[in-house]
């Protein structure tokens, strides 16, 4: 009987976002995911909580393969200030705040990594934890 459940988790990390807008210096806080053979997307599911009020994050993807890294920039906050991610609309006033990102890994795909910004209230940046399953 074959299992075609979505693996386990292989990540949950948690940290404080830099200040003054920038980004992680490293993709999931100096790691890259190994992915896991014959996996053709990944799910990273995000908690996002505000420092500050207008707090917002964005997040890069990047996947690698054995030649070349490619870095995708998601920022998901709407017009309205609500997330709207796979998982659906996320109120503006939700605390933590939580979305998540399917990224479709490509051929030849071997590893993921994510870095985040605070975009919003970046002189009181938030606290993010993100959690990555493949399927």
């Amino acid at each position: 009987m074959s299992n075609s459940r979505v693996d386990t988790t292989v990540l949950t990390t948690s940290a404080v976002l830099p200040g003054s807008g920038v980004y992680q210096t490293d993709p999931l806080i100096g790691a890259m995911l190994e992915i896991p053979p014959g996996k053709a997307k990944a799910m990273i599911y995000f908690a996002y909580t505000r420092g500050g009020s207008g707090g917002q994050q964005a997040n890069k993807v990047f996947v690698a393969n054995s030649r070349s890294s490619t870095a995708k920039s998601f920022q998901l906050m709407a017009p309205d200030g609500s997330y709207d991610g796979v998982l659906g609309r996320t109120s503006v006033d939700a605390d933590p705040i939580r979305y998540a990102l399917q990224v479709e890994l490509g051929e030849g795909a071997m590893k993921i990594g994510v870095s985040s910004a605070e975009v919003g209230a970046t002189g009181t940046p938030g606290t993010y934890s993100a959690e990555i399953t493949f399927g």
